[in-house]
């Protein structure tokens, strides 16, 4: 195990070389992933907008246009009803 063998306060680390830590391999690492998000989270919500357009068109034309298509161009007029009871035909007893 990595065992220190005195604990190591934080202020006096950081006061002993402050110039040390913005020459680090960290700091051109946070640069790039800020600027990579700045560049991409602009595309990423165009793209997004272009599909959600994309969708809701589609689903227009993909679902309610062959269903008006199917009835002949004739919209729904009346709700459908369900069949009377006379008009049922009468079920077989099972025994």
């Amino acid at each position: 195990m990595n065992e220190d063998p005195q604990p190591v306060a934080v202020r006096a680390v950081l006061r002993a070389r402050p110039l040390r830590f913005p020459f680090t391999r960290w700091v051109p690492r946070c640069w790039a992933h800020l600027l990579c998000g700045a560049l991409l989270g602009p595309l990423l919500l165009v793209v997004l907008a272009v599909l959600l357009v994309l969708g809701a068109g589609l689903s227009v034309v993909g679902l309610g246009l062959p269903l008006l298509l199917a009835r002949g161009g004739r919209p729904l007029r009346r709700r459908p009803r369900l069949p009377s009871p006379a008009a049922r035909e009468p079920r077989a007893e099972a025994r």
